[in-house]
């Protein structure tokens, strides 16, 4: 664990997988009732517990809005064994991964907690290695943050973008532009499926797609 800016003020980050094993008391949400619902699939919420193993703070990272509410009425209802540092037990920060779908679980939510972690730590070591190099490990690293990012519901379209991106910048410094080029196209594709003109994610992957063309090394 490590110290970050939190919900109010220094709390301790936690991964979601670190999270999931001090969870004690998990509450179902409960599936919206609303005539013909048929919406499905995660909610992702970033929440703040207390030193005891409350849940004291919820911010919505994700998610359609129609199941916002019945994720965040269960999740405040959770109780997580306290998390200890040097022997007291501390405020903590994490992430967590309400999924609506029939047949859902506490594994289930677990599993998803553990795709998500592991691919932040393979995007993270994909964009050091992209720095740092070498390239060719980088290529490799990125290719898979890219096959776990397609494992993600599919709300989850800004993390393909930033995978596709990143290995958009390898391939090119590699000196395989035409690859580089195919991969700045689908991080543009899955930008313009839902983001407008005044977004800084869609002007990079414009940007991307321009640089490569023109041939300039990616920035």
């Amino acid at each position: 664990m490590f110290s970050m800016p939190g919900f109010s003020g220094e709390v301790h980050k936690v991964s979601p997988d670190d999270a999931a094993k001090h969870l004690q008391e998990n509450v179902e949400p409960s599936y919206p009732s609303e005539p013909n619902m048929r919406v499905r699939g995660n909610v992702i919420l970033q929440i703040e517990i207390s030193e005891s193993g409350d849940v004291t703070s919820i911010k919505a990272v994700s998610g359609h809005p129609i199941l916002l509410t019945a994720a965040i009425d269960a999740v405040r209802k959770w109780h997580y064994a306290p998390f200890l540092v040097e022997g007291k037990p501390v405020a903590v920060q994490t992430t967590v991964v309400v999924p609506f779908s029939p047949g859902d679980s506490s594994e289930r939510i677990k599993q998803v907690a553990e795709l998500i972690d592991f691919y932040n730590q393979t995007f993270e070591l994909c964009r050091k290695q992209r720095i740092e190099g070498p390239y060719t490990e980088a290529e490799r690293t990125c290719k898979r943050s890219i096959s776990l990012a397609e494992q993600f519901e599919p709300a989850r379209r800004l993390e393909r973008m930033s995978t596709f991106r990143e290995t958009g910048h390898v391939l090119f410094l590699e000196g395989k532009y035409a690859e580089a080029l195919e991969s700045y196209q689908k991080e543009l594709s899955i930008g313009e499926s839902f983001l407008t003109d005044v977004n800084a994610e869609l002007a990079a992957a414009q940007h991307d797609v321009g640089n490569a063309l023109l041939g300039d090394r990616p920035s």
